[in-house]
């Protein structure tokens, strides 16, 4: 059945079209548009094209047939439909906004919210029942951005071939077989395929774990279902879902807003605009832009203030955000830093080598060498420069160090955090749930010129047993002061208490609601006798929340929590004994020495006040002052300590008072005699530079917004310091964002946090991240401790061809040979090495500068160094086997033997720190790496068969004592001049400040 627009119908075939291009049954419709296969631009467009016509429940393409299914309502549309409107967008005609009956399509933005529901057959406050949404994903699909097709095995394969060094690879193994080396050229492509399939299969472990960390922080959302708010996958949500949203929440979906409280959303994925966009219901015209349409909310946007809800009106594909993800489809992504530093470091090498080729052929041929035997030496070379097996060990360690930092509950979302964070130089960090445990408790409230403390353990759930005065008592303050000040904390608030510990919520609320059930208030009779008309979110910049409320007796009243320093210049009286009455000086000075008090008990000090209807507008009463106790994390002051010692500052950034900061601060060790706090006024004060020259010292930064903490951030980063910044809320992204490394928390962080950070803490712990920070180190210390040994060796290999065909030598090693030292002897240990444990000294030095090389200051003499002396013991084994009468082929195996040894002997050299000469822990896996490789070399000595591969003849044991002594003569001289004087110490940033 096709909807026509008189409301006629036309009947369809049922089955498949006489062409075999379409097959249609009642309310599903496959229609082959093999134009659309591998476009995935096309498809995108044709889906949310064909999503808008009306009754359309779904539609989806096949990107490797082209075929279109899609879902729809008979009643709405129908296969007609579908095609005339394919004809428009295939001919390349703009297509109609128009469905089945000639009506436009939706402009959400445009229409009335009563209007929208209507269309979308949901209702406002009940919306949908399970039985229909169930329903409606049937048709629609998951609400996801789906993506091309993630890459196969084969493409990833062929990924790991567009490599320098894997092209010059394949350009040996051609010229090779050209020259009649089938064998060279066999093994040579042998390698290429090994070291591709290993990449491959690394690269497909790594999109393992990041969708498995993507299908732990898959996002959630707030749905109405039946009348209740029930908390469900994004993935779940369907068109006419009621959604509601707050502060810190990632859109799941497109939304039309119902209802919005001073909501606003950051949109800057979609219109690059990174300033909050305010939100409301008013419907606008249809032309409004984009960027303009405030009645909706778009998928993958960030609420930053208030609250409010909504009905999606498209998910997945059919979004703003799945329209630009198919257009940003295919788009590579920036390389990444280490991606970069290994681009500065294999650049040069591949330079090295062609150079060294042709110098090497060149004077070959001047020596009258024919040009065939001196173009395979100059292969030869070329082969035994590369360092095939570099990018595989590196992409090893860092995957271990990411797998290593997983078991230590740190996750990196990408591997250039693995190792930025281990160049880390500076932590910023957030307090409240990081250093300290999140859980508050109101400790002293001040109502009435009267301290009340609390007495007495903690109940069931944290529920402070109760309160009593302290100090002598005054006759007209009593607990109904007290209750009236919880009561204000009840009322400003939006947490509800779990039946069941622990409570779940804003760690600040929840603990004053526990303190007003502790007082005996009913929370849930408390809120319906005095029911809410309007509210004014918390904010970072106003630092307080307000709602207004209607009496028992029906008159308005404003209640007002927030900061002392908001709060206290508004008030212009204070309850006392059920009274308003005037706030003098006396009282004023009273209320501000009761907030230093709490402040530098460590007390985090929150003002609780209210407005009756009598009272002008610009005026608060007091109703009482509450101190709050967050305790420390017992393991943060070791963790701390460790940062010390490790070269790492600690910065506090908080919104706390200043004397709260600076009582914890000095608490933790954080704040010395030499250090800085300042508060965000001050900060407001100083221009970019005098901020810079302020942050070499800064440790504690009080009553901070977002902006304070992006500028830190910058003016950190302005001094050349690499700078972590750890956050949860939404006033924390921008600075998470703007930092080297963002550490986002994952327990109580917002999606928006951790959409900018690169790593998450799965237990919102800063002992975590200087965890992450040694296994940051640990993976950019293997990584150094690869490339040395690599290069060494390759180095050696080439000194070796060089110097024969100085002396007029035939080459001491054939293509064959290095590639197989090469594959077996660098590949295996190397390995080996990426996974090696960090040393027990690894978070006692200063930290690497972000800016240094792979090579260690100075490493380029110390590998020249090795490989000269390690290529002179193979050509002298080879010239001393030659003269003493062996054959060429004997000559070349105990070369062989002799570089194999070589390799395998500077393997413990290069996991010496070359700054202390200290090693790391044993490595099992090196040792049993280093036997394999000693294996091997025998097998391809004696194993029969083996030799003819690879030009090799059994040594007799004579042969074995000249080979061991030049390579033990080499090691120790190369250990001699190796030793010296240990390099200077960095300076730790706390010196360069």
């Amino acid at each position: 059945m096709t909807g026509r627009p008189g409301g006629a119908a036309t009947l369809r075939p049922i089955g498949w079209s006489a062409d075999g291009r379409s097959h249609h049954v009642p309310g599903r419709y496959l229609v082959r548009i093999p134009e659309a296969g591998p476009d995935g631009v096309l498809r995108a467009r044709v889906e949310r094209l064909v999503l808008g016509l009306p009754g359309a429940r779904s539609a989806r393409t096949n990107p490797r047939t082209g075929r279109l299914l899609v879902y729809y309502d008979p009643d709405a549309t129908g296969p007609d439909d579908i095609d005339r409107l394919l004809a428009q967008i295939l001919s390349g005609e703009p297509a109609p906004p128009a469905g089945a009956a000639g009506r436009p399509l939706p402009a959400w933005h445009a229409r009335p919210a009563d209007a929208v529901v209507a269309d979308l057959r949901t209702h406002p406050r009940l919306g949908l029942t399970r039985a229909e949404a169930a329903w409606r994903l049937r048709r629609t699909g998951p609400n996801a951005i789906r993506p091309e097709d993630p890459p196969g095995a084969w493409q990833r394969f062929l990924r790991q071939l567009n490599e320098p060094m894997v092209a010059l690879l394949l350009g040996v193994a051609g010229l090779s077989a050209a020259l009649g080396q089938v064998l060279d050229a066999v093994v040579v492509v042998g390698i290429v395929v090994v070291n591709g399939v290993i990449g491959a299969l690394q690269e497909g472990r790594a999109a393992e774990a990041l969708a498995h960390l993507e299908r732990l922080s898959a996002p959630v959302a707030r749905v109405v279902r039946e009348g209740r708010l029930e908390v469900v996958p994004a993935e779940m949500l369907v068109p006419g879902d009621v959604v509601a949203v707050r502060a810190g929440d990632r859109v799941p979906a497109d939304l039309r807003l119902l209802r919005a409280t001073g909501l606003a959303a950051e949109e800057a994925a979609l219109t690059g605009e990174p300033a909050p966009v305010p939100k409301g219901t008013r419907p606008v015209p249809v032309c409004t832009p984009l960027a303009e349409r405030s009645p909706l909310l778009f998928m993958g946007t960030h609420v930053t203030a208030g609250r409010g809800r909504g009905v999606v009106v498209a998910t997945g594909m059919a979004t703003e955000m799945g329209r630009i993800a198919a257009l940003l489809a295919g788009a590579a992504p920036a390389p990444l830093l280490l991606q970069q530093r290994m681009q500065r470091l294999v650049a040069p090498i591949v330079r090295a080598t062609v150079a060294a080729a042709a110098v090497l052929f060149g004077l070959g041929l001047l020596r009258g060498t024919p040009a065939g035997a001196m173009l395979l030496a100059s292969l030869s070379t070329a082969v035994a420069a590369l360092p095939e097996g570099l990018p595989v060990s590196v992409s090893v360690a860092t995957a271990a160090a990411a797998y290593r930092m997983g078991g230590r509950l740190a996750v990196a979302r990408q591997p250039a955090a693995v190792e930025t964070l281990g160049s880390c130089q500076v932590i910023c960090t957030d307090k409240t749930g990081t250093l300290t445990t999140g859980r508050m408790s109101v400790e002293a409230v001040y109502a009435a010129g009267t301290f009340w403390l609390r007495s007495g353990p903690s109940g069931p759930g944290g529920v402070p047993a109760g309160f009593a005065r302290a100090g002598p008592e005054p006759v007209q303050a009593g607990a109904d002061d007290l209750r009236f000040a919880l009561r204000v904390g009840i009322l400003c608030s939006d947490t509800r208490l779990a039946a069941m510990p622990p409570a779940d919520g804003d760690p600040t609320e929840v603990a004053l609601l526990q303190a007003a059930q502790a007082v005996g208030l009913d929370i849930t009779r408390e809120r319906i006798g005095c029911p809410r008309l309007r509210e004014w979110p918390f904010s970072s910049d106003s630092r307080q929340m307000a709602v207004l409320c209607r009496e028992p007796d029906g008159g308005p009243a404003l209640y007002v929590k927030g900061a002392p320093e908001d709060v206290l210049p508004r008030l212009s009286r204070e309850r006392v004994g059920g009274e308003e009455v005037p706030l003098g000086p006396a009282g004023r000075a009273a209320a501000a020495r009761a907030v230093r008090q709490m402040a530098r008990a460590g007390l985090r000090v929150l003002a609780l006040a209210y407005r009756p209807a009598h009272l002008p507008e610009d005026e608060l009463v007091l109703a009482g002052i509450a101190g709050l106790w967050d305790p420390p994390r017992p393991e943060v002051p070791e963790a701390l300590r460790r940062c010390r010692e490790a070269g790492i500052r600690v910065v506090m950034l908080t919104g706390d008072h200043p004397e709260t900061a600076r009582t914890l601060g000095r608490r933790l060790g954080i704040l010395d005699g030499g250090g800085v706090l300042l508060t965000g006024t001050e900060i407001d004060r100083m221009d970019d530079g005098t901020l810079a020259a302020v942050a070499g010292r800064l440790q504690v930064c009080a009553r901070v917004t977002p902006h304070h903490k992006l500028r830190v951030v910058r003016a950190l980063q302005r001094l050349g310091l690499a700078v972590a910044m750890t956050g949860d809320g939404v006033n924390d992204a921008p600075a998470v964002r703007a930092a080297d490394t963002g550490i986002a928390m994952g327990r109580s962080g917002t999606d928006i946090t951790r959409a900018a950070a690169d790593l998450t803490l799965l237990d919102d712990n800063f002992a975590s991240i200087v965890a992450a920070v040694e296994e940051g180190r640990a993976a950019f210390q293997n990584i150094r401790r690869t490339v040395r040994y690599t290069l060494v060796t390759n180095a050696a290999e080439v000194a070796a061809m060089v110097g024969a065909v100085a002396l007029g030598l035939p080459p001491p090693l054939l293509p064959v040979q290095l590639l197989w030292v090469n594959l077996v002897c660098d590949g295996l240990p190397a390995l080996a090495l990426a996974v090696d444990r960090p040393g027990p000294d690894l978070m006692t030095r200063p930290p690497v500068p972000p800016g240094e090389s792979l090579l260690e200051p100075g490493a380029a003499r110390s590998l020249l160094l090795q490989g000269l002396l390690a290529g002179a013991g193979m050509l002298g084994t080879f010239a001393l086997l030659l003269r003493h009468g062996a054959g060429l082929a004997a000559a070349r195996t105990g070369a062989l033997a002799a570089l194999v040894l070589t390799k395998l002997a500077y393997l413990s050299g290069c996991r010496r720190d070359p700054r202390t000469g200290a090693a790391p822990p044993p490595n099992r896996l090196l040792r049993a790496s280093t036997a394999a490789s000693g294996a091997l070399l025998l097998a391809t000595l004696y194993v029969p068969g083996v030799g003819r591969i690879f030009g090799t003849v059994p040594l007799a044991p004579a042969r074995w004592a000249p080979i061991g002594g030049l390579v033990a003569a080499q090691h120790l001289v190369g250990r001699l001049f190796e030793a010296g004087p240990p390099a200077p110490p960095r300076p730790s940033p706390q010196q360069e400040g």
